[in-house]
């Protein structure tokens, strides 16, 4: 593997060259994948003892035109990690600042529920930043209302005792759709799980309550798109 050297300075402005085993090759701005412009690095030393040992910040550019934005890479010498080991090459631990990109839902789900494209949208930024336990209660929140939502747009008439009902029973006894009805409820019991103190479901985790919102998802589009085509085509009446 072909290593990088870069020139960073101390905090007493001495240069040192900096040999580094890989450099970003992903935008944490714009996401796409780049051969970033290296500008100057900051070499940390062991001079505070709140400071690990030896670690780099390199400061880098986007080139690409619609970006060009200045982010920063740490670097970490690798004899830091493995402390059998006396290899002088730093390793990349991660860019910031880093912007999470949006995920675009299907129009029929935005124009259903643009609270709930808001709020996982948020969740998922939180999660990009590792902050687990505020992404999955917004996660658990952003279900609701994606169900709520759906449950109101099929009975407006309802719509002042569907909001205050538990997401649970509006579950059990208001959908119909097999295939909605089993991953929406087991989306709810994994939501649950990351708002109360007592976990029921040990085996399973965040990835797996995004995985069932995606079914989620996926299964309430189906519904909403087969009924409209049930209204625009329905079935001839026999002669």
């Amino acid at each position: 593997m072909k290593d990088f050297n870069l020139v960073a300075k101390d905090s007493k402005g001495i240069e040192h060259s900096i040999s580094v085993q890989t450099l970003p090759d992903t935008c944490p701005c714009c996401h796409y994948g780049i051969e970033p412009s290296y500008r100057f690095g900051f070499v940390h030393d062991n001079e505070y003892p709140t400071v690990r040992n030896v670690y780099v910040q390199a400061v880098f550019q986007c080139p690409r035109r619609r970006c060009h934005r200045i982010f920063i890479a740490d670097y970490v010498k690798y004899s830091e990690l493995r402390r059998d080991s006396r290899d002088e090459k730093f390793v990349l631990e991660g860019s910031s600042p880093y912007w999470y990109k949006k995920r675009e839902f299907s129009e029929p789900i935005q124009k259903l529920s643009p609270s709930f494209c808001d709020i996982f949208n948020e969740s998922a930024s939180a999660e990009s930043r590792k902050l687990l336990n505020v992404a999955g209660p917004g996660y658990r929140k952003a279900l609701e209302f994606l169900i709520k939502d759906y449950l109101i747009s099929v009975e407006p008439d309802k719509a002042d005792s569907i909001k205050p009902t538990a997401l649970q029973n509006l579950i059990q006894n208001k959908i119909t759709d097999v295939n909605l009805k089993t991953s929406a409820e087991r989306a709810t019991w994994l939501g649950n799980d990351e708002t109360h103190y007592l976990r029921k479901w040990e085996s399973q985790d965040i990835g797996d309550l995004k995985l069932l919102i995606t079914l989620t998802v996926n299964w309430v589009e189906n519904c909403i798109l087969t009924s409209e085509f049930q209204t625009k085509m329905p079935k001839p009446e026999s002669k």
